[in-house]
């Protein structure tokens, strides 16, 4: 019994490091940026970036070490993917075209 709860054990305890790990990392760096006086939007746009993104870099770095290239790729794939996901519906919803023959019911302005 335990043999098959100890691999559901240790992934859960990877997220909750990798998340926390994340989070410490923008922590620091977006501090450090501060005490150089740079501004909040060149932290946003950088060093959160690079913290939010370090993660995935690990994970592929580690997978590659050890072999697992199918790892590194469906990652780079699924991240990929999904990004572009989200950037064309936040598009979609950033627009405020109005097309009356689509929104016959709504008041196009």
């Amino acid at each position: 019994m335990v043999i098959v709860i100890l691999p559901y054990i240790l992934l859960i305890a990877g997220f909750i490091l990798l998340i926390k790990g994340a989070g410490v990392l923008v922590d620091g760096a977006t501090s450090i940026a501060r005490r150089l006086n740079v501004s909040d939007l060149v932290i946003g746009l950088t060093v959160v970036a690079f913290g939010t993104s370090c993660p995935e870099l690990f994970v592929n770095v580690t997978a590659s070490m050890k072999g697992n290239t199918d790892i590194a790729i469906g990652n780079i794939l699924g991240r990929y993917q999904a990004r572009k996901a989200l950037v064309r519906s936040g598009a979609g919803f950033g627009s405020h075209k109005c097309d009356p023959y689509i929104f016959s019911s709504f008041e196009c302005k």
